[in-house]
């Protein structure tokens, strides 16, 4: 949080036509999640026995939104190089924007009568004092998790690209594979909005500081610190290239099918998936846990996926460049790792002897006959 605030010492004041242009963009986002038609998702039962309802427009709200971004660019409404020239004042901009928006959020979870409490003010302030706030009838979490962060990645990267592009006259091996696959990974996470309804960043995580400035700032500028180092112009033998394209698919084959296995497993239990029956332990409380098919391998088989998929990124630059391009890397591996800790503490307490079972079952916490 700290480091949040001293960053703009060496940030420059953002120019108007940067807070303009980062102001229509977010009000934009904003409008499409609130008012573009999509599909109406019902979330799980809470404890209190509310169901929410989500609108899951995110695939529609990508696809117009890059549209919007290259056509404008080719009509010469702005720069494709727009947010590489201004770097830095994007930065500063969203960081802005995320203080405004954050404090919003945690004083009305503060007013709130039927607060979830924290241990402490300072988690409180980390985590958040609401798990499911809403403005302006948009889901936080849902808005935050897809549009400032994961949208504005593929927007920033083909930015960088844009850039190598007038340099060279072309685009590099990694540039190209980078691109190919961020556009994707973005696009799979959005045609299955619906699945990460049931996810435990919707179902449990509370939206805070970590949450709000990942999303705003890291997310779209640190995490694509890979496309902008491959600006300059560098190849990967074809040995390593085909590799780095192997290990990502091997990555998002593995997320993407423990991801969908669990969804299903939540809304259907007794329903088998891909042809594997599903098995379970249930604890006295009623609570199904899952111990078939990905899911026998390690307790958070999706994240293994996610850390195979998000090292394939750093690697798409080589080693020659430092250890900055493996940011995303670094930063999921840290998120989910501590995650998984955090999880494990709050089950562990809650489902005792029941998550010792299951624990001995599923022996592995990640990484399956690793850890």
């Amino acid at each position: 949080m700290a480091f949040s605030l001293l960053i703009h010492l060496y940030l420059p004041f953002p120019s108007t036509y940067v807070f303009k242009a980062y102001f229509i963009y977010f009000v934009f986002q904003y409008a499409l999640a609130r008012f573009l038609p999509g599909t109406i998702v019902k979330g799980l039962p809470l404890e209190d026995g509310t169901v929410l309802e989500y609108n899951c427009n995110g695939l529609q709200a990508y696809l117009i939104t890059l549209s919007l971004f290259l056509a404008g660019g080719h009509v010469g409404w702005w720069k494709y190089s727009i947010v590489y020239d201004h770097l830095l004042e994007f930065v500063a901009v969203t960081s802005i924007f995320h203080w405004c928006y954050w404090s919003i959020v945690f004083i009305k979870g503060r007013m709130l009568k039927k607060r979830e409490y924290n241990d402490g003010l300072i988690r409180e302030v980390w985590l958040g004092a609401e798990r499911n706030p809403r403005i302006l009838g948009v889901d936080c979490k849902l808005f935050f998790d897809g549009r400032p962060s994961l949208l504005t990645w593929v927007v920033v990267a083909f930015s960088y690209a844009s850039v190598q592009y007038e340099k060279y006259g072309a685009f590099s091996t990694p540039m190209l594979i980078y691109l190919i696959f961020s556009f994707l990974y973005m696009l799979d996470f959005f045609v299955t909005e619906n699945q990460f309804i049931t996810g435990f960043e919707i179902y449990q995580e509370r939206f805070g500081f970590m949450l709000s400035w990942g999303n705003f700032v890291w997310m779209p500028f640190v995490c694509t610190a890979q496309a902008y180092y491959l600006i300059e112009w560098s190849e990967l033998p074809t040995w390593g290239s085909i590799a780095v394209c192997l290990l990502w698919l091997f990555g998002y084959v593995v997320a993407r099918l423990s991801n969908a296995q669990k969804d299903k497993f939540k809304r259907e239990p007794n329903a088998p998936f891909l042809g594997i029956k599903s098995r379970y332990i249930e604890t006295p409380e009623g609570k199904k846990v899952l111990t078939s098919g990905f899911w026998a391998l390690s307790r958070h088989p999706n994240y293994f996926g996610e850390l195979a998929n998000s090292l394939s990124f750093g690697l798409m630059c080589g080693f020659d460049k430092g250890i900055f391009p493996y940011a995303y890397s670094i930063f999921i591996w840290t998120l989910l790792f501590t995650r998984y800790e955090r999880d494990h503490r709050k089950m562990a307490v809650k489902y005792g002897a029941s998550f010792d079972k299951y624990c001995k079952e599923v022996k592995y916490k990640i990484i399956p006959y690793l850890y």
